[in-house]
């Protein structure tokens, strides 16, 4: 195991904070996070933090393991297996930065060296844009199952296309490249649209065993050490046209839930597509305003920062052509958030929301 910058931190801070070698677990839960607490497993298990009581632990030698693991860590790089050209198409081209508010790619980085993680938060939050970002900085092939009530095991294992002509599905292809390439990031979107009966077939793959049975074709895949496959599920609890989780399906992931950013987050995402200030606060403020008010049920929906991202570009496009900033601003938000009433009423609502948060002056006809 080598630490990573974060965990290193953590380290450094447990032998400072507490010389007399000694803690409980309520002391220091407030500082643990998603890269630490498989850390603290990982130092129980090798003895180098032993419980002295209930509850209450003793930390031995660390200060040899911080150096042995800073000097590994400095000095051993992981061997990189050569992607084959069957799987580079699957790697990920240029996409847009996702513009992280507390460490959430290096989080879901150590999650998965754990086991499958599954990222939950509402609509247009990022959840898979944090996915594809993690595959471009691992520069591993992905594999996207888009999942719905309608999606079968076909959708998942294969198909006969004709007699003696198997093709496989996407979760096959993912455990087959994982074998060959070494390494492949699974990303199950939506999870929780998918029926029990369907996502049943993952269990083998999600837990120990690290393996796909395939009853079509009698095969059986396995993810050994010559290969890791990343597993990554997004859900959005709740929403409209989703499941309840089958609880023996959600215990085989670990869980990382994505907050709605913050103002100063949401101007670092917005500034990555227009640069006028005014702009951007006005968009921040319009989308608060939308939101509350869908909080206080004036409106059915509220826009996420994807709503917000897509006003930026829209905005951007539109003063490209030479309109003033107000009237491509008043398209802008007319494209992207209007859509969030359903009468005239409700249209009316919004209009006013925006125009009292905007500065800049727009008009709706």
């Amino acid at each position: 195991m080598s630490f990573t910058p974060k965990q290193q931190s953590f380290l450094q801070w447990l032998k400072t904070e507490f010389p007399e070698n000694t803690f409980t677990l309520e002391q220091i839960k407030p500082y643990m996070t998603p890269a630490t607490w498989p850390l603290f497993g990982w130092l129980k298990t090798q003895g180098y933090i032993q419980e002295a009581a209930r509850n209450t632990y003793k930390i031995v030698n660390l200060q040899t393991t911080i150096n042995s693991y800073q000097e590994v860590t400095t000095t051993q790089q992981p061997i990189k297996k050569e992607i084959p050209n069957e799987w580079k198409p699957f790697l990920v081209g240029e996409i847009e930065e996702y513009i992280e508010q507390d460490d959430e790619i290096e989080d879901v980085i150590t999650l998965l060296q754990e086991g499958p993680v599954l990222i939950t938060g509402i609509k247009g939050i990022g959840k898979s844009l944090l996915a594809a970002n993690i595959a471009k900085k691992l520069n591993i092939p992905r594999f996207i199952l888009s999942c719905s009530k309608a999606t079968d095991e076909e959708d998942v294992l294969g198909r006969y296309v004709d007699l003696g002509t198997f093709v496989d599905g996407v979760v096959t292809k993912a455990v087959r490249c994982a074998q060959d390439a070494g390494r492949a990031l699974l990303v199950l979107e939506e999870v929780n649209a998918m029926q029990a009966g369907v996502s049943f077939v993952l269990h083998n793959l999600l837990d120990f065993n690290k393996m796909l049975v395939i009853p079509s074709t009698g095969e059986v895949l396995k993810v050994n050490g010559n290969g890791k496959l990343f597993i990554i599920a997004t859900a959005n609890m709740g929403y409209f046209g989703t499941l309840p989780m089958n609880q023996a399906f959600r215990s085989r992931f670990n869980e990382i839930h994505l907050s709605f950013p913050s103002e100063a987050t949401q101007r670092r995402i917005l500034r990555q597509h227009i640069e006028d200030g005014e702009v951007v606060e006005s968009i921040i403020k319009a989308g608060e305003a939308l939101r509350k008010a869908a909080e206080n049920h004036d409106l059915p929906d509220f826009p996420s920062i994807r709503e917000e991202v897509m006003c930026t570009k829209l905005f951007r496009a539109f003063s490209n052509k030479g309109l003033s900033p107000g009237k491509a601003l008043s398209k802008a938000f007319t494209f992207t958030m209007a859509k969030f009433a359903e009468d005239n009423v409700q249209r009316e609502t919004v209009k006013n929301l925006i125009r009292s948060a905007s500065s800049i002056p727009v008009e709706f006809k």
